[in-house]
């Protein structure tokens, strides 16, 4: 009770507090993060803190960042229980592989297309098909007209430290 009001005290401030006394590290699906194991990570550490899924779904948006939380504010209407959260992320970031390598190396820039398009797909295709950076990057260079190759100067660097 506040002493001056006597009305209740003011509780909005709570949820909040129990999210910031739990260290947990935020799902980042820009960075290549596992979906898989860090849902297994979250609610190991809501079990830890006997948080029931209730919570969970009221407090989620304090964990997700970038285009995860982007998708889930575009999604919040949709999503009433944790198991629909659950359900809205595998569809989302773990989709069946149905891409193969052969998906990759034919995918090439048509003049007229938007360049930008191109290396975000060809990134994506690459992602899916979990390949080293290193060949990712070969790959970008691979699909696009040599006048375009030519401006591209991909050098990797010759110790860790460069």
């Amino acid at each position: 009770m506040n002493d001056k009001t006597n009305d209740k005290p003011d509780e909005s401030g709570i949820v909040m507090q129990a999210t910031n006394s739990i260290a947990i590290i935020p799902l980042d699906t820009n960075n290549s993060m596992n979906v898989n194991s860090w849902l297994k990570y979250f609610n190991d550490k809501c079990q830890e803190y006997n948080l029931d899924d209730k919570w969970k779904l009221n407090n989620i948006t304090a964990y997700l960042k970038n285009s995860a939380l982007t998708e889930y504010v575009n999604s919040y209407d949709t999503i009433k229980t944790w198991e629909e959260f659950i359900s809205f992320l595998t569809e989302r970031y773990i989709s069946p592989n149905l891409v193969n390598l052969s998906d990759f190396t034919l995918t090439s820039f048509k003049e007229g297309d938007d360049i930008t398009l191109y290396f975000q797909e060809k990134l994506k295709i690459g992602r899916q098909l979990n390949l080293s950076t290193s060949m990712i990057l070969e790959g970008l260079s691979d699909g696009l007209p040599v006048y375009l190759r030519q401006l591209l100067a991909i050098n990797f660097p010759n110790n860790p430290t460069e």
